[in-house]
């Protein structure tokens, strides 16, 4: 960390340094002006000069040529970054005999910091912490966290949808009734280039009975469905996608967590649940393009219009 985080500090420095050497002010004058003492901008230049070390301020091969100082100055750095304040060495600092150890045991077996641990611990007899070698791998690049993938790779790419049923989301939403604590389930599916949305009210939650909804959702419209996109919800497992291959259709689910998908899905979404909430059934329409609240809809409605 540096001696002071204060963004504005290269500014001033640079501010400095050119009253020093653009307008060849006194020392004494700078250092009165920008409120530091006299050494320290002169130490102040010589980090400059040696920050501008490859720019040539002379003229060797025609000595007696003159030429413009301003010219060379354009050429210049003059933000000059704060030194950091962290100690050259430290008393309490790990050896280097075990940084390289730390290191061949992560190259050797491949596996995580804390196998590299215990393995330093119980077979070496390292007494070292756990966080010191998280610590070794991290300085090192060799500790990269969740080395697993967040979306498989046979995964096909979201298309941009440029004609009807190149692109379908689907999404349940789960109700229970304030009063008499029943459960329903809204299964939503909508076209996202028709806006044409198809809402269906179910008692349980299956795979069987979402892709039924994918199904009955294409009978309804008049136009095949070339991908749908679910998020990783239980009704959206394994057999619900065997079901859509059997229609030769592309299932794409989305590996970024339920809250990611549910935000990608929810301004597509919400208002076919809002009309299914009003209906009762199941329906069909064109859908604007708006984002309404879920809690609004869910509590503008009877629990009568969802028996």
């Amino acid at each position: 960390m540096a001696y002071s985080i204060n963004p504005n500090l290269p500014r001033a420095r640079a501010f400095a340094l050119k009253l020093l050497i653009v307008e060849k002010r006194p020392l004494s004058v700078v250092a009165n002006r920008c409120g530091v003492h006299r050494s320290t901008v002169w130490r102040w230049k010589r980090k400059w000069f040696e920050l501008n070390k490859n720019v040539q301020f002379d003229n060797p091969n025609r000595p007696s040529r003159i030429f413009s100082f301003k010219n060379k100055l354009h050429a210049c750095k003059w933000l000059i970054s704060t030194t950091s304040s962290r100690p050259h060495t430290c008393s309490h600092a790990i050896s280097e005999e075990i940084v390289r150890r730390v290191m061949e045991l992560r190259h050797t077996l491949k596996r995580c910091a804390e196998v590299v641990w215990h393995h330093l611990r119980v077979e070496d007899g390292i007494q070292v912490s756990l966080s010191s070698v998280r610590r070794i791998l991290k300085r090192n690049h060799a500790f990269d966290g969740a080395r697993k993938n967040r979306v498989r790779p046979d995964n096909p790419r979201r298309p941009q949808p440029t004609y009807p049923g190149e692109l379908v989301q689907t999404d349940t939403i789960h109700y229970i009734c304030p009063q008499t604590y029943q459960r329903r389930y809204v299964y939503t599916v909508i076209d996202l280039y028709s806006r044409i949305a198809y809402v269906e009210i179910h008692d349980h939650i299956r795979p069987g009975i979402a892709a039924d909804v994918i199904m009955r959702a294409q009978s309804y419209g008049s136009f095949r469905f070339s991908m749908v996109q679910a998020d990783n919800g239980p009704e959206y497992s394994r057999y619900f996608e065997q079901r859509l291959r059997v229609l030769v259709y592309r299932f794409d689910t989305v590996g970024l967590g339920d809250q990611m998908t549910m935000l990608t899905l929810n301004g597509s979404t919400e208002l076919s649940k809002k009309n299914a909430s009003e209906t009762g059934s199941a329906a069909m329409w064109t859908a604007p393009p708006c984002k309404l609240r879920l809690t609004n809809i869910l509590s503008s409605t009877t629990p009568n219009e969802y028996t």
